[in-house]
């Protein structure tokens, strides 16, 4: 448990970590998309050269793990290398996406307190993802030997790398929307078709009438791209939208150890209360209701945010008309 536990830690903090290198600028969607591009083609690409290890030169299913992380270690190295190389951004950055500012402790609980049914559905939506990526994820060999796969390794890495081009071909034309409120409502709208997708796709497979890896294809389409639009614009849009002074690495942080705990739970009710079910069946029931949960919480976050920025705008408006009015105008304060 001790080892599982610093195992885990670091996973969670990762990526929080590294999109604060990112967030806070005008192409933050590109370079996000670049970024998520990683745990997309990753997940099939490393059990894809772990099952060509195994195949092709025996390693056994212990050594596996070891041997197939030690092969990408240069390509870690040199990723930190350039990442440290990033400029920080520009006054046209901040002026068009706010400016980042660290985060102590009072200035989380008040981010809490201002946007807590935001927080709340949009944490509960983001860990339905992580939970039924993760599932996805660990399990993808399984799941394609239960669809006929089980002599294909590349089926891994060829399935996953559509996903990666579709997705990144969206999530990155992202950054051709300049208005910070129609890219972040558009965001949420992502959400609900995305959640729509994979109920949809999911449905139609256990009825017969999609092929299997359609439906991998096309379950991993709605489910990455959710998953990407929560990294690179959900997060950075809102906080541009309300001028908030925060960051994102907070609430991608946040979302990530919730999303992981969610993902040890389920894991923990599967194998202890249904070790009968078999995978195939324990994924697409999970994916199924992870669809019809996205979508709600995609519906409901637009209801909050709408109501929230409308409030919003009338405050800033009535402190303009106020202030207008008096003989020592100043500049308006930020919305937080």
């Amino acid at each position: 448990m001790v080892f599982l536990v610093a195992n885990g830690l670091p996973l969670g903090m990762i990526f929080g970590i590294v999109i604060s290198f990112l967030e806070g600028r005008r192409n933050t969607e590109l370079l996000g998309a670049g970024l998520c591009v990683s745990f997309i083609t990753a997940s099939g690409v490393t059990k894809a050269v772990g099952r060509w290890l195994v195949l092709q030169f025996g390693v056994s299913d212990f050594w596996m793990p070891f041997l197939t992380g030690l092969l990408f270690v240069p390509f870690l190295l040199l990723g930190v290398w350039m990442l440290g190389k990033i400029p920080p951004p520009t006054e046209q950055d901040r002026a068009l996406r706010s400016r980042r500012s660290p985060m102590d402790g009072a200035a989380r609980r008040g981010f809490v307190r201002t946007f807590f049914w935001g927080v709340v559905l949009s944490v509960l939506t983001y860990a339905t993802l992580t939970v039924y990526r993760d599932l996805r994820d660990n399990f993808a060999v399984e799941l394609w030997a239960q669809l006929g796969f089980g002599d294909d390794a590349g089926v891994l890495a060829v399935s996953e790398i559509c996903i990666a081009v579709l997705v990144l071909s969206l999530v990155g034309s992202m950054i051709r929307v300049v208005d910070n409120r129609k890219a972040f409502f558009g965001n949420i709208a992502i959400f609900a078709g995305c959640g729509l997708c994979l109920l949809g796709s999911t449905v139609l497979f256990r009825l017969g009438l999609l092929p299997a890896f359609a439906w991998m294809v096309l379950s991993g389409f709605g489910l990455y791209l959710c998953y990407a639009c929560f990294h690179t614009m959900f997060f950075e849009r809102w906080i541009a939208v309300f001028r908030y002074r925060s960051n994102i690495s907070f609430m991608i942080c946040t979302s990530d150890s919730f999303g992981y705990l969610g993902s040890v739970c389920v894991l923990v009710y599967k194998n202890f209360f249904t070790p009968e079910v078999d995978w195939l069946a324990f994924i697409t029931t999970a994916a199924c209701v992870s669809g019809t949960v996205i979508a709600a919480c995609s519906l409901l976050l637009y209801v909050y945010f709408s109501r929230k920025a409308r409030r919003s705008r009338s405050a800033a408006e009535a402190w303009t008309g106020a202030a207008a009015g008096s003989e020592a105008v100043q500049p308006c304060p930020p919305l937080s």
